[in-house]
Parts: structure tokens; C-alpha cells; sequence
């Protein structure tokens, strides 16, 4: 998980992310290169956003992930393990998160206080769904973000994120919205529109930051890998996309 320097800072001086923050910043004031500062501490400095995120350990509790995927809600504390990354009062509110899984076409969405998982979401650029896996660290980075008051992800209103957006199968709202969509694609409001919030949720600072997180979960050794390393690929994927077919998103998101 990733979590914002200077949010660290404003709170309590009695935690071991707080000793380590200092530290890092005392090393970067000495002229410590970057790549030090990271293995010694978990920081490293963000160029595109100017900011010092620090990288903080944590483990999925295998137990508690099965009992998510037998239906259960279970607390994110007690999906995601770390010795760190509760000790602040923000992010221990954010351990406090309810996560559940639900019986929606979309990937996650952390919004009002818990974390709900659908079925998953069709990725066009790999033909795939997401994993649940996958979709559970993404939306836990967005609920540290939103504790830390930072930038947490992109506005569901948009249109990209309408097409997105789980779908409730017992909504006639959710419905009538993915409909209203398709209505535009096929009036040629795809090319200009659809593509443009498409871009501008992928490129957002949040959605970056939580793919970043998302990139980096599988890696066995996090500090022999930058941050920013890992956050300018994510980036750069975004540049230069393919044209997307969104009527199929939106008619997925209508299927049962």
C-alpha cells in the first residue's frame, strides 16, 4: 500500500511510519540518492505529482480472502495483514473498512466507508476479467487515499465511469443508464467523449496511484523496484491507448 508522505507527518510522532518518514526526509536533505532512501525506508519521490510516497508492507490473508469469497463481509485489516500499516489513526479507520463481494458485472468500488467487489469487469486490452484479488488492492489503495484526504480515484458521474460502474441486475437506474449510453455511442458520441473520460480516468492521479499499487502486488522483493518506476510504466501505458469498444463495456454491463 502506498500512502502520502506529508500525511504521515501531520499526525502522530509515535509510530514507526512517522520515525520513518523523518528519515527519509533527513536523507534526501543530505543529498542521499533516491534508490537508497527507498530500500532504507519505503520512500521514494514521485516526479509527475512532485510528491514522497511511502511504500508499506502488507500480506492477503488467504483465510479471510475465502471467507470473502464464500459471501461473507470481513474488515480490510483482516484481509490486508501489515505490522505498519494501521498505526495512524487514518489508516486505522481505513482498517476498519467493510469489504464484500457482490453479484454485479464491474470491478470494486470503495465508496461510502466499505469496499464492494463485483463479478469483474472486461478488460478489451486483454480479453480477460479482472481477478478478485486484483480488484480488492485497488480499492483498498483508494480507501487509504481517502483517509489520508488525497486524491482517491475518478468520479463515477463520468461518462467512462458510468460505462464502468458495477451493475446492479435488480436496478432499473443502472439499467436505464447503461442504456442511455449505448443510445450515445451509437450516435457517434464514442470517438469525441467516451474516449476523452475514458482517458482522464485512467490518467487521474488516484486511478494511477491504485494501478501502481495494483502492478506492484506480486512482486517478491517491492524494494529492489522503485515506486516511481513502477508508477511511470502504469503511466505510460495510458499515453497511447487503442481505440476502445465501449458499446461491448456498456452491453456487458447490462448481461445477466
Amino acid at each position: 500500500m502506498l500512502l502520502g508522505l506529508e500525511a504521515i507527518l501531520s499526525g502522530s510522532k509515535a509510530t514507526s511510519l512517522y520515525r520513518k518518514a523523518e528519515k527519509a526526509l533527513d536523507m534526501v536533505e543530505s543529498g542521499e540518492p533516491m534508490g537508497r532512501v527507498f530500500r532504507e525506508t519505503g520512500v521514494d519521490f514521485i516526479e509527475d505529482t512532485n510528491t514522497f510516497l511511502m511504500e508499506v508492507e502488507y500480506k492477503l490473508d488467504k483465510k479471510a480472502f475465502s471467507r470473502l469469497m464464500e459471501g461473507k463481509e470481513v474488515r480490510l485489516d483482516d484481509l490486508i495483514r501489515s505490522d505498519e500499516l494501521y498505526d495512524t489513526e487514518e489508516t486505522a479507520e481505513a482498517g476498519g473498512v467493510m469489504v464484500q463481494t457482490a453479484d454485479m458485472v464491474g470491478a470494486g468500488f470503495f465508496i461510502d466507508g466499505s469496499i464492494s467487489l463485483g463479478r469483474g469487469f472486461f478488460d478489451p486490452e486483454t480479453g480477460r476479467f479482472n481477478t478478485k484479488q486484483a480488484m480488492l488492492i485497488h480499492e483498498a489503495q483508494h480507501a487509504m487515499q481517502f483517509v489520508q484526504d488525497r486524491e482517491f480515484g475518478s468520479n463515477p458521474t463520468t461518462l467512462y465511469g458510468m460505462a464502468y460502474s458495477m451493475r446492479n441486475m435488480d436496478d432499473p437506474g443502472n439499467r436505464k443508464a447503461a442504456r442511455m449510453l449505448i443510445g450515445m455511442i451509437e450516435n457517434g458520441f464514442e470517438d469525441k467523449a467516451m474516449q476523452d473520460a475514458y482517458m482522464i480516468y485512467l490518467r487521474s492521479t488516484g486511478e494511477v496511484e491504485a494501478n501502481t499499487v495494483q502492478a506492484r502486488f506480486n512482486l517478491k522483493d517491492r524494494r529492489s523496484r522503485g515506486i516511481e518506476e513502477t508508477y511511470n510504466e502504469v503511466l505510460g501505458d495510458k499515453v497511447d491507448l487503442p481505440k476502445i469498444n465501449f458499446r461491448e463495456i456498456v452491453e456487458r454491463s447490462l448481461m445477466e
